[in-house]
């Protein structure tokens, strides 16, 4: 057993700790314990349950999700100082990835149920522990929309340059180009939605498709070096990573592939096919409010799903719900801005993506959750009754 003086130094070195005072690193030290995994020895796999945080000491950890087809996609190799496991603290459920010694590496391990009784007295830790996951959200999710875009060959080799690339957030109803802008650059849609239009006149835009995760655009401006030939404007808030023309032309010279990949997708542009798929298989989050006290609403909006469930698949999320299925009461509540807010958001796009139609019940006020609901929905449906007050209500 190391002593605590030892642990508390290894704290220091990771990036969550590093900026901690001596009383939260103590309470931290006297709860950890020490973990040596041999090479090839897995930590857990995916499945698993989710109860505890690693940090790694020494060595080398692999870390890779299952294929619904069978095989696996690397996200990412680890060293020293990373935490694994830390994507679990809003949501202590099963583990979404396989991870695996390299090499010989040593862990600090500590229960999320006592890391948890330190994080909530620290908000300095939070807001730290918030920028983590929301950096590792983004990475993991930029592995597979590579991957899915590119193949996993591919994908691995574009992995070398992902930090050389630029983030950029989106707001709902805001553009991320016009048609007629200068481009050089190609984005891959990491989450949200996106709506492409093209202007046909002064008095006619015409909607061209829709972007979501795991498309990219603006590869033809950014081949040709034209001007943009669409406008491209986020329906949700949306992010998105740029991969600069210079930096496209080092990844193709060192691996060529990428390029007959971008081609098929001008190829499609062209043909005019982008966002046919969406036709046929909507993607739509609804925001359902119930705005007069007398209408029945629990058996219309019963009735409303079922009718929506012949159009496709379909989510019906609550405040109660997202409480329940997070192990986390009350963090539907997280207001924007809050200390999980961009873990909730990130937690919600992972779920999102899995069905066509996600429907948001609000609470009955103005609520953090339901304007969460309203700022996520594509469209928002009202519930009144016909006899009661006009009156605009609160919500």
């Amino acid at each position: 057993m190391e002593s605590n003086t030892s642990i508390i130094s290894q704290l220091k070195s990771t990036e969550l700790f590093e900026q901690c005072d001596d009383a939260t690193l103590a309470a931290v030290s006297s709860f950890c314990k020490t973990v040596r995994l041999e090479q090839g020895a897995v930590l857990f796999r995916q499945g698993d349950k989710a109860d505890v945080l690693f940090i790694v000491v020494d060595g080398l950890l692999r870390i890779a999700i299952e294929q619904p087809h069978g095989g696996e996609l690397q996200l990412a190799k680890v060293g020293p100082g990373r935490l694994i496991g830390e994507m679990h603290i809003l949501n202590a459920g099963r583990r979404t990835a396989t991870v695996v010694a390299e090499k010989s590496t040593g862990l600090l391990s500590f229960p999320y149920a006592l890391f948890q009784e330190i994080l909530d007295s620290s908000p300095p830790l939070q807001l730290k522990l918030n920028e983590i996951i929301h950096q590792r959200f983004r990475q993991n999710a930029l592995a597979v929309v590579l991957t899915t875009i590119f193949g996993q060959k591919d994908a691995l080799a574009l992995h070398r340059f992902v930090e050389h690339m630029i983030w950029h957030e989106v707001k709902k109803g805001a553009y991320l180009f016009h048609q007629g802008d200068a481009g050089s650059s190609l984005f891959f849609v990491v989450s949200g939605l996106l709506q492409i239009s093209k202007k046909e006149s002064d008095e006619h835009r015409r909607i061209v498709g829709e972007l979501k995760r795991g498309d990219c655009v603006g590869e033809m401006a950014m081949l040709s070096g034209n001007a943009r030939s669409a406008t491209v404007r986020a329906l949700r808030d949306s992010e998105l990573t740029e991969l600069p023309k210079e930096l496209f032309e080092q990844i193709v010279n060192r691996t060529p592939g990428i390029l007959r990949t971008i081609a098929k997708t001008v190829v499609k542009r062209l043909e005019g096919t982008p966002g046919a798929d969406r036709k046929q298989h909507p993607m739509m989050n609804i925001a359902v409010v119930q705005i007069s006290p007398n209408v029945p609403f629990a058996h219309c909006l019963k009735r409303f799903l079922a009718e929506l469930s012949v159009f496709g698949t379909k989510m019906h999320w609550n405040s109660e719900r997202l409480d329940r299925l997070t192990q986390r009461p009350g963090v539907s509540q997280t207001p924007v801005g809050g200390i999980h807010h961009r873990q909730l958001s990130h937690w919600l796009d992972e779920r999102e993506i899995k069905y066509q139609f996600n429907i948001f019940e609000t609470d009955n006020t103005v609520s953090p959750w339901t304007v969460r609901c309203l700022e996520r929905a594509d469209r928002i449906y009202l519930f009144a009754h016909a006899d009661d007050d006009a009156a605009l209500s609160e919500i």
